[in-house]
Parts: structure tokens; C-alpha cells; sequence
């Protein structure tokens, strides 16, 4: 069965990961998991809330710890772009919450 990282391995590289390469991805994603407080609570919503307004509003409350918006008010090239978006964009994938189960009973 493959691993849900090394699909994240295939887009962002091209190549067809090994064990090893899906495994690296996930120990990456692990490394940048531990969400503040202050974006748990802000992003805090009723449990029915629809899944998309949730993400949105998690997107908005990183924008003060974004790579991207750090760089670009650096002065960063047009040419730069990639590596502080492939850094928010793993930062925000290893923020999102895992899904609870649920019970259908």
C-alpha cells in the first residue's frame, strides 16, 4: 500500500519514491506538525462547520508566521519565489489537523 507522503514525494519531485524517500517526507511533515496555540484557537469552529471554511480560515491565521511574506518583505527576487512557498506550503500540510474518526451510531 502506498504511502499518502510518498504521492506528496511524486508531485513535488517527478520521480517515483521509495520506501525510504516517502519515509523522509513523513519524518519532514513530523518535524514541522506542533501547531501554536494561538492558531488552534483562532481557527477554532463549530463542528459543523464545513471542512473548507475550517482550512480557510487556518490559511489566514498562518499568514504571521509565513516564510513567504517574510522574504517577500525582504525584497525577494521574482525568480525566488519557489522556496519560501514550498516551505509555507509543507507548513501548512503538516499543520492540518488529522481527521477523527467518527462514529456512525
Amino acid at each position: 500500500m502506498p504511502y499518502v507522503e510518498g504521492f506528496l514525494y511524486l508531485l513535488l519531485t517527478g520521480d517515483v519514491p521509495t520506501k525510504a524517500d516517502a519515509e523522509e517526507v513523513a519524518a519532514e511533515l513530523k518535524t514541522r506538525a506542533p501547531c501554536p496555540l494561538r492558531l488552534r484557537r483562532a481557527a477554532a469552529m463549530p463542528r459543523d462547520s464545513h471542512p473548507m471554511t475550517m482550512l480557510s480560515a487556518a490559511i489566514l491565521c498562518m499568514q504571521r508566521d509565513s516564510i513567504y511574506v517574510k522574504r517577500y518583505n525582504e525584497g525577494l527576487g521574482k525568480n525566488d519565489h519557489w522556496d519560501p512557498t514550498y516551505e509555507d506550503a509543507m507548513n501548512l500540510l503538516a499543520g492540518c489537523p488529522r481527521s477523527e474518526p467518527t462514529s456512525s451510531g
